[in-house]
């Protein structure tokens, strides 16, 4: 019998990890939810620090779900550092764009300026610009990080980053 789908990602989401790793130990995680989620996206958006075992069984690193988003989009914007860490090493797009025209820089610069001073937001925008995140790029409201940090952000290590 074929597993269901939104009960193995549930189970991943509130499971405990040792049986989230039998369950999937030989199991291969390419396939996705209805709203085009992989196993990626509850283990980050729980921060389960299973980014590199499920990748290492076929999860796609660069899947976009129906908003666009990618694992990378969420653990920017949950300032999961370790996945996306992993995800940056193991080639992650950074260009891939929302349904907003949002790159995975605008998820971790909006929760970067929410949490000032915390140094996983600076070590976080510091990755993905030494990844090829682009401080130019504009997003469907005509919006670049670039601009939004000169006109919004105060914060001298964030305007540090996308100014000079």
């Amino acid at each position: 019998m074929k597993p269901n789908i939104n009960e193995l990602l549930t189970n991943i989401a509130y499971g405990d990890r040792e049986e989230i790793v039998a369950t999937f130990d030989g199991m291969d995680c390419s396939f996705t939810d209805a709203k085009g989620q992989n196993v990626l996206f509850p283990a980050i958006a729980k921060k389960r620090g299973l980014t590199a075992f499920f990748l290492d069984r076929g999860a796609g690193m660069d899947q976009q779900n129906i908003d666009g988003n990618t694992p990378l989009h969420l653990a920017a914007a949950n300032m999961d550092i370790d996945s996306a860490r992993v995800l940056l090493e193991r080639g992650a797009d950074v260009t891939l764009e929302n349904k907003h025209g949002n790159q995975v820089l605008w998820a971790a610069l909006m929760e970067a300026i929410k949490v000032v001073n915390l140094p996983q937001g600076y070590e976080l925008l510091e990755m993905l610009l030494a990844h090829g995140a682009e401080r130019d790029h504009r997003n469907h409201a005509d919006m670049t990080p670039r601009f939004f940090v000169e006109s919004n952000v105060r914060d001298a290590r964030i305007r540090a980053m996308f100014l000079t």
